[in-house]
């Protein structure tokens, strides 16, 4: 199959997405003549966007919830006591002063993981959820951490930062393990045969295959 010309591929799309300004230059597209910077500018958290997109990729589930939304963080201090930076549109008085305060945003790393976190929060009331079946089918996975998030190009703090979300992970080890059995349970669906059936205990009867979302070369391994 030939893929279009101007399509961007996986390792184009992760230029695009990490270019985040004073860390990393802008990418440039040069069959689409584009030019890209980090999504996290204006989204932090995506998870509105990805809501919106996966409407209009399927528009008749619409008004229907996934099987899951799995939400993923790089870890925030809820007791900070640094300011949440909100992404402003485009002043009138020039784009200078807009970049500025784009670059600011980018660098503001600490106000950038609470702005993740408030996004979540403001996306999740919106959705109005009342059951607990439906409230199961949001998640949030994002590692607490007791102090502010490092630099984004400090290395020398890569692996305290490892230590702490191992801890975190293994104190929501079961949170983690219903997540990834919600994971594999969305990997199938039912596919039913013919008609219901009234049985005589008053119970119903439907006849029918499980099947999987994967193409027959793939295979899925379960430990």
């Amino acid at each position: 199959m030939t893929l279009p010309v101007k399509r961007l591929t996986s390792v184009d799309s992760a230029r695009a997405t990490s270019a985040a300004p004073t860390y990393f230059k802008p990418f440039f597209h040069e069959p689409s003549k584009q030019v890209y910077q980090d999504g996290g500018l204006y989204h932090n958290n995506p998870i509105e966007i990805a809501d919106i997109e996966r409407k209009l990729i399927w528009p008749e589930m619409e008004r229907q919830y996934p099987d899951i939304v799995l939400s993923l963080g790089t870890g925030f201090n809820p007791a900070s006591k640094k300011a949440v930076l909100e992404a402003a549109p485009p002043p009138r008085l020039g784009i200078v002063a807009h970049l500025r305060s784009l670059i600011q945003l980018a660098e503001d790393h600490i106000a950038s993981s609470l702005d993740s976190e408030k996004r979540w929060n403001s996306y999740w009331k919106t959705l109005g959820l009342r059951s607990k079946q439906d409230q199961k089918r949001f998640r949030r996975l994002n590692p607490r951490l007791d102090y502010d998030p490092p630099q984004l190009d400090d290395v020398r703090a890569m692996a305290n930062l490892q230590e702490t979300v191992r801890e975190f992970f293994q104190s929501e080890s079961r949170y983690i393990y219903d997540i990834a059995h919600q994971l594999v349970a969305s990997c199938f669906y039912f596919e039913g045969i013919g008609s219901v059936e009234l049985l005589s205990s008053g119970r119903y009867l439907y006849k029918g295959d499980s099947r999987a979302f994967f193409a027959l070369n793939c295979s899925l391994h379960c430990g």
